[in-house]
């Protein structure tokens, strides 16, 4: 063959695999919605940068997806199914939070996330009321097992 039909046959079969070669670009668009979780501490801070684990209805032990909050303790997830889903946040020092909510078949949260913990106040009040309590049934017991003689 010629050298002009070889350089020919090269052109045809390059922009035969240029539909090929394109195939392997990167593209995105922008989605919004999804659901939301912002975890702090009793305190306030945000739970920043910490592991949040998600897992879908059915499969309460592969997650469904898992990264790490945002600066402001917010992790965000878009559902594929409708059903109870169960949210966890570990900041890796013990302190943490499982949360589940019910999502409806229109991809909207139908309940949950709700604030339900104690203030420190509470969780104060609350700990010193189980002391007392367990303290006044200990004293009840030795009482009567030891009766006072007069």
């Amino acid at each position: 063959m010629t050298r002009y039909v070889k350089s020919i046959l090269i052109a045809l079969i390059a922009l035969g695999l240029h539909s090929q070669i394109q195939a392997h670009g990167v593209s995105y668009k922008v989605i919004q919605g999804g659901i939301g979780i912002q975890a702090q501490y009793d305190d306030g801070q945000p739970i920043s940068y910490s592991d949040c684990k998600i897992f879908a209805p059915g499969d309460m032990k592969t997650p469904y997806q898992q990264g790490l909050t945002d600066k402001y303790g917010r992790f965000v997830f878009v559902p594929d199914t409708s059903g109870i889903w169960k949210i966890e946040v570990d900041d890796g020092m013990g302190h943490g939070l499982i949360e589940k909510v019910d999502i409806s078949n229109d991809m909207t949260l139908t309940k949950g996330l709700e604030q339900k913990h104690f203030n420190r106040y509470q969780d104060i009040l609350m700990g010193v009321s189980v002391i007392f309590g367990i303290t006044g049934i200990a004293f009840y017991f030795a009482a009567k097992k030891n009766p006072r003689q007069s």
